[in-house]
């Protein structure tokens, strides 16, 4: 096998979740912060890590559970260290704008509504 195409995964997990944000103050707020990380950071912006992404075929992807999150890169061997600081810098330097707030809010609302709508048409 070429050492060069072989798949890494590096995690970083972080305890959390609905299990300790059990508040309705905070609910979302740790799926929103991880989404945040895999789009925007202090040094890469969305333009730029995109770009790299790309070019290297890695994914970034955060998932969150119960007992917390976790912040996922999937590249090959030949691209991790090229991908890494983009991951990594996301993960400590997260930046949210304004127009990635605003579509975050706009997607939870439709996310509410679109659960709702069957109970609201049992009413019509």
């Amino acid at each position: 096998m070429d050492d060069k195409k072989e798949v890494n995964y590096v995690h970083i997990g972080v305890r959390g979740g609905p299990t300790y944000l059990d508040s309705k103050k905070f609910s979302g707020l740790e799926e929103t912060l991880f989404e945040c990380m895999t789009m925007n950071s202090r040094v890469y912006s969305e333009e730029t890590r995109l770009k790299v992404t790309t070019e290297t075929r890695s994914t970034i992807r955060a998932n969150t559970y119960r007992e917390g999150s976790v912040l996922s890169l999937g590249t090959t061997d030949a691209f991790l260290y090229k991908a890494l600081p983009v991951f990594l810098d996301g993960f400590m330097h997260p930046m949210l704008k304004s127009s990635m707030y605003n579509s975050i809010v706009a997607c939870a609302k439709a996310d509410i509504l679109s659960e709702a709508l069957p109970y609201i048409q049992q009413f019509r």
